[in-house]
């Protein structure tokens, strides 16, 4: 079935991954998009996971204290310069998506879920494999 008689439909679609990429290069898509006549939302999963529920609220419940002060590290295992057609995406600026925007995106959702906005941030990023 077409995307858009579906969309129609009185249910809601739910897409996960790069939809919004793959649909909206089209331009009637995307001016259908902007029209505001496409209902949308943006949802991370982290914040379902019952481990990242069960952190929140124990520092709700403040099992932990005050939190003063918080890091987060990410490494990505198994990622590192080489690239295959199920992760060929990730290497296509015009998509937008890439291992920062979307491993950093979902812990840094995870993150700010389980102990609030920033007051302050630092960050470091290193690129370690330039060509892939």
């Amino acid at each position: 079935m077409p995307l858009k008689p579906l969309l129609l439909l009185e249910n809601r679609y739910i897409a996960n991954g790069h939809w919004d990429q793959i649909l909206l290069k089209r331009s009637k898509m995307q001016e259908w998009a902007a029209s505001g006549q496409l209902p949308n939302a943006i949802g991370l999963q982290a914040r379902q996971a019952p481990a990242i529920q069960y952190v929140k609220d124990l520092l709700a419940e403040g099992y932990v204290g005050k939190v003063l002060s918080a890091n987060l590290k990410i490494f990505i295992d198994g990622m590192g310069g080489v690239g295959d057609k199920s992760t060929a995406y990730l290497f296509d600026r015009k998509v937008g998506g890439n291992l920062l925007t979307i491993v950093g995106g979902h812990n840094l959702d995870a993150f700010t879920y389980m102990l609030g906005d920033f007051t302050a941030l630092s960050a470091l990023t290193a690129q370690q494999f330039p060509e892939v």
